[in-house]
């Protein structure tokens, strides 16, 4: 008879265990930033139709094991590489909606060209994403939900979505306003309390994802994006309701996916059974593969000469915005001083694009550097000049070493002591307060800056707009050095800023060093 009550008793209390338990494979990637081709040999990407093919393997092999996959995107999709320039972003969000996500956030890079070009290719049905982000208001406008509820036999799983609210970027979206994420994000997932599984699905940055998993009560897990980060294991937040929740990442570029598997016994109640970040095989499909070869058919026609001219070779790979390496940076803004005839270029790394690859260098990696592009009529960032005094340059110099960031700077030196910048000098000569000097900047650091400190009313006069094409300008200080090594850079302009004290937002390797 005793054996009969603890029967039933189990029963009432296991019952979820027992009748809910179901296995979930979700499948994630991150900052893909329209890097389509397989380039493993050279940079480790994988490339899209690669990671397609994984995906469906992957997916195959769930519904042998009786297992419901889920596809998810955590955002920067799009701008990035030079590639998106292929029929003015067009391409991208085509091969987007190929891969089959069944959520995308919105990142900062996918609404640069601003929301009239978001909103387009939304109404078009090859272009058409299941983009989320919460934190977004008008986002019905844009046809960016806040979430979705998708479903998957007896799963009812709610994704809720959440993109950056740096005053860098938010302004490419305005009217439609972004929100600090925290708030909305929760209140999203507060209404689906019946969800088996609620999912953030952030593009915030590996900082702000544990901010979020400490803040808030309604989120089961977070997949995470922006920072690029490599998590090769859940990292575990306690929340201020005394629950784990674990966060993952799967770095940048599409060089490895994420691959989480749960087992879900009852609405917020799971297990993880196994998590990998994992190197994505060479088998292709054939069908992305295609298109892809076709949006780079559509890329070169933009240009009068090959994107595979030889223009300079490399005895190494320099990258551009990974802390240990910085002296690529020297090539990169003297090119934008020689370019303007400017006193002073000052730059920074975080803005470029990630590396210089080993071997012969082609036109194509020569944009690869700045591929950036705010508006379609240009077709990439242009240089942008302005007169400033001594004073207010060591102004911003100061500014930058605060930050903590990659920077870079031709026609000057310094030294920064603790957060102090000091001892500048410009063209071999102290600065001079009183004294007036040319400054060039790209596009999208003078832009980025003027959204923090008004840098264009209250350091310089009114920026004048060149026209110069910040990759031209790129392009032609490397077709001028035939050989690329630690010799022609020369040693770092700013001293005593080293590795050890770098805050490196957005750096591709803040875990490993980079292993490609």
């Amino acid at each position: 008879m005793k054996g009969k009550v603890w029967f039933f008793i189990s029963l009432i209390f296991f019952w979820p265990t027992f009748g809910r338990s179901e296995i979930l494979q979700i499948l994630h990637t991150n900052d893909l930033h329209s890097y389509w081709q397989d380039d493993e040999a050279r940079t480790g990407r994988a490339g899209f139709s690669r990671i397609k093919a994984f995906m469906d393997l992957l997916e195959a092999d769930g519904n042998q094991k009786g297992w419901h996959t889920v596809k998810l995107d955590a955002g920067d999709f799009s701008e990035g590489s030079i590639n998106y320039l292929a029929r003015q972003g067009d391409v991208s969000f085509e091969l987007m909606h190929q891969m089959g996500f069944d959520a995308v956030t919105l990142g900062n890079h996918d609404y640069l060209t601003g929301p009239g070009d978001l909103k387009s290719k939304q109404h078009r049905r090859q272009t058409q994403l299941p983009l989320i982000a919460a934190n977004i208001d008008d986002g019905d406008d844009l046809m960016v939900a806040p979430g979705l509820i998708i479903y998957r036999g007896k799963l009812r799983i709610a994704v809720g979505g959440a993109t950056t609210d740096s005053p860098l970027y938010k302004w490419a979206l305005e009217p439609a306003k972004i929100t600090d994420p925290d708030g909305p994000l929760e209140n999203w997932l507060s209404l689906q309390r019946n969800a088996d599984l609620r999912i953030a699905l952030t593009h915030i940055g590996l900082p702000a994802d544990r901010k979020l998993a400490k803040s808030t009560r309604y989120i089961d897990l977070i997949i995470g994006g922006h920072s690029h980060t490599v998590m090769d294991r859940p990292e575990y937040v306690l929340n201020d309701h005394r629950r784990l929740v674990p966060i993952v990442q799967t770095g940048a570029h599409g060089r490895f996916l994420g691959r989480l598997v749960l087992d879900i016994m009852a609405p917020g109640q799971y297990r993880i059974l196994d998590y990998q970040v994992l190197k994505i095989p060479t088998h292709e499909d054939l069908q992305m593969s295609l298109a892809v070869k076709s949006g780079l058919k559509d890329l070169q026609s933009l240009f009068p000469v090959a994107l595979t001219t030889p223009i300079s070779f490399s005895e190494k790979k320099y990258y551009t915005h990974y802390e240990g390496a910085p002296i690529i940076g020297n090539l990169l803004a003297d090119s934008i001083r020689e370019a303007t005839n400017s006193d002073v270029a000052y730059d920074s790394g975080q803005l470029y694009g990630e590396l210089l690859p080993e071997g012969p260098i082609t036109l194509y990696d020569s944009y690869e550097l700045t591929p950036h592009v705010y508006d379609w009529n240009k077709s990439g960032w242009t240089l942008r000049t302005c007169t400033i005094s001594g004073f207010s340059l060591k102004m911003i110099f100061q500014i930058g070493a605060l930050s903590r960031t990659a920077m870079y700077v031709s026609g000057a030196e310094f030294r920064v002591n603790g957060f102090f910048v000091t001892d500048v000098k410009v063209a071999g000569r102290p600065i001079e307060d009183s004294k007036n000097y040319k400054l060039v900047m790209s596009e999208g650091l003078s832009h980025g800056t003027n959204q923090f400190f008004e840098l264009d009313s209250k350091l310089c006069f009114p920026w004048e707009e060149t026209g110069i094409l910040t990759r031209d300008a790129v392009a032609s200080k490397i077709m001028k050095t035939p050989i690329i090594n630690d010799k022609v850079l020369g040693p770092r302009r700013i001293h005593g800023l080293t590795s050890k004290n770098f805050k490196c937002h957005n750096c591709p390797y803040p875990k490993r060093n980079p292993p490609y």
